[in-house]
């Protein structure tokens, strides 16, 4: 049987006869979920394949263009897509869960005459979109 409590914890109980009166006895097991950095391309959130969807069908976007193209929350891109800060996107991803520049899905461009950072999709995030 399988008992979900917290989002962190699966607690997993098996159910045995006891060889000497017959009874029925619980055994718990702790299984901590997979930590976040070691998550993999199926595992992405979906704000974020809607972000690699956009970022396919639009070509290069900024994070306004894409919270409105994707939808997705504008003050949220800077888990999903990543912080321009290296140190600062490192934090976040062990935080919460890596960021598509971390995954190499996304690549950032700064426009020469000022303005939004532009984000595109690389060849690793069209083959993440197709899955």
């Amino acid at each position: 049987m399988l008992c979900l409590t917290s989002s962190t914890t699966i607690r997993l109980y098996t159910y045995s006869l006891d060889e000497k009166g017959g009874r029925m006895t619980t055994v718990k097991t702790k299984a901590k979920k997979a930590n976040a950095a070691e998550k993999t391309m199926s595992e992405l959130r979906q704000p974020q394949v809607r972000i690699l969807a956009a970022l396919l069908k639009h070509g290069e976007l900024s994070r306004a263009e894409l919270a409105d193209k994707a939808p997705v929350d504008q003050a949220a891109c800077c888990e999903l897509i990543g912080s321009e800060d290296k140190a600062t996107r490192l934090k976040n991803d062990k935080r919460h869960f890596p960021s598509l520049l971390s995954l190499g899905y996304v690549s950032s461009a700064n426009p020469k005459e000022g303005g939004a950072i532009r984000y595109s999709i690389t060849a690793k995030g069209r083959e993440a979109a197709k899955k």
